[in-house]
């Protein structure tokens, strides 16, 4: 079935309620999804933020149901977003959000979403902003102006701040077979293309292209508006956080304590989804290191794209863990 909105997968098999203020949906999990074989190859697990598209994908059904035929709905903010369990092929994903309007703004839907496994277990919760529009009128642009009203920043006393010009000056620190050797990931799920900037403990400059042949736009229909063609919200979040793993496993590298075991994404919060990347456009990712706890690392930053900032993430937070497995936290 060919889809109205690009998204990396059907992240939604079925729908149970879906009421005013409630809606109840259900993925199954299974290996030969697009995207899943390439995380990873060693060890398939459904990736963190495609848990996000399940409930993004499910909202926007809801505002098919609620707002119109021709409603769609816009990720623009992540509050919260937290895991507690992985998810396996073999799997079921059940999706429960609560959907509540806005005083101040009759566009703009807040969700509270809580996913569960088949058994029980919960699987993750989230606290989302999602901007309602007709399918026709044009997705927030890069460079539009976040809901607050503030506009993006630019580049600090006119210089290039880091991640701010779209093109690169000067070669990559790392290039693609590099990057290659330091995450796991692989196509089609690898989404990070190079490293422009490296400084292990601080600073990581990464970019993304976006080409019109990935397979999140595979299944769309024909003659679709421009607006149809933004960059799915769940990989432009993926791609910055498979950034700033390169930064912290190249941290760890430089401090002489590698790490063992897998990286993974365990929350974020305070993420604000100001525009949209094309395909033809580069992403560009900068994450800081805030502080480290542990085997934990707190990281903060931007996506860039064509010049404009398109989003701010207030705190990624990933982990490192041993020996996943359908019980591990």
């Amino acid at each position: 079935m060919s889809r109205r909105f690009a998204a990396p997968l059907t992240a939604v098999d079925r729908v149970g309620t879906c009421t005013a203020t409630r809606v109840e949906a259900v993925k199954e999990i299974v290996a030969d999804d697009p995207y899943l074989a390439g995380h990873y190859p060693d060890f398939t697990i459904y990736p963190g933020v495609f848990t996000l598209e399940s409930v993004h994908q499910a909202v926007r059904l809801w505002a098919r149901e609620h707002r119109g035929g021709g409603a769609t709905a816009d990720l623009v903010r992540i509050d919260s977003l937290s895991f507690a369990a992985p998810l396996l092929p073999g799997d079921t994903l059940h999706i429960g959000c609560d959907v509540a309007g806005d005083a101040d703004d009759p566009h703009l839907v807040r969700v509270r979403a809580r996913c569960t496994r088949g058994d029980g277990t919960l699987a993750a919760r989230a606290t989302l902003g999602l901007r309602i529009r007709e399918e026709g009128d044009s997705a927030p642009a890069p460079g539009a102006v976040p809901a607050s009203g503030t506009a993006p920043a630019p580049a600090p006393g006119g210089t290039r701040a880091p991640g701010a010009a779209p093109v690169l000056d000067h070669a990559p620190v790392l290039d693609h077979a590099a990057v290659r050797r330091v995450l796991p990931h692989r196509h089609p799920v690898l989404l990070v293309d190079e490293v422009a900037e490296l400084v292990p403990g601080e600073h990581v400059v990464a970019t993304k292209a976006v080409a019109g042949s990935e397979p999140c736009y595979a299944d769309l229909a024909e003659d679709l508006p421009g607006s149809a063609y933004a960059y799915p919200a769940s990989l432009l979040v993926e791609s910055f956080g498979q950034s700033g793993a390169v930064l912290w496993l190249r941290t760890a590298e430089a401090a002489g304590t590698p790490v063992r075991g897998t990286l993974v994404f365990g929350s974020a919060r305070d993420v604000s989804i100001t525009g949209s990347a094309r395909p033809g456009q580069v992403l560009r990712h900068v994450v800081r290191i805030d502080r480290t706890i542990g085997d934990n690392v707190l990281m903060e930053g931007e996506i860039w794209a064509g010049g404009e900032r398109i989003a701010t993430v207030g705190s990624v937070l990933a982990a490192v863990r041993g020996g996943l497995s359908a019980a591990a936290p």
